[in-house]
């Protein structure tokens, strides 16, 4: 009789689908009980119902569990931007405060945030997927008539102010929407 259990085996043969979700919100409970460094992907696995091989071909590294969903922040900023009107700086900036109105479930990013704080591991370790969002925001900013490098230094300004106003929102107490911390961090960059 095959199982209904998410990332079971039915016996000989395929497992069943398993929930990519459910595999990061596992993570994530263990990490922020215990610690991300004292956390094994053997014991995210067995937490899980799913073998280790399972896990790795979901989440290569314990870093993607952590950084999971950020391909779809990237996803909504690039539709973001191509509804994006008026002077492309604030409009870039308003693409990006867009993509924080759609921040999903907010209690996850949370805890993703607070662990990616406390890791310099894993901000290492996310600085090639900000650097997709400064190139994103590069792109659109070079198609808007700006020089290469302002382009560059400015996707790059905007895309760290909205990361740190993450950051910031995760590691307050503030029970605001993140986005209300994000507008205030893009805001932050008018002080130069």
């Amino acid at each position: 009789m095959a199982s209904s259990v998410p990332g079971s085996s039915r016996g000989r043969g395929r497992p069943v689908e398993i929930d990519r979700e459910h595999l990061a919100r596992i993570a994530l409970q263990l990490f922020q009980e215990r610690g991300y460094d004292d956390v094994s992907a053997a014991e995210i696995a067995a937490a899980a119902g799913v073998s280790r091989r399972s896990l790795f071909r979901y989440f290569p590294t314990k870093a993607d569990l952590v950084w999971d969903r950020f391909e779809e922040s990237l996803e909504n900023l690039e539709d973001a931007l191509a509804t994006a009107d008026g002077e492309p700086i604030p409009a870039a900036s308003a693409a990006l405060l867009m993509t924080a109105e759609q921040t999903p479930v907010l209690a996850l990013t949370r805890a993703r945030m607070q662990i990616i704080a406390n890791h310099g591991e894993l901000f290492s370790y996310g600085s090639s997927r900000l650097q997709e969002q400064s190139s994103i925001l590069r792109s659109y900013l070079v198609g808007r008539g700006l020089a290469p490098i302002d382009a560059r230094v400015v996707g790059s300004a905007l895309t760290l102010a909205a990361f740190h106003g993450y950051i910031v929102w995760a590691t307050g107490d503030s029970e605001e929407h993140p986005a209300v911390v994000v507008r205030q961090a893009l805001g932050s960059l008018s002080l130069f």
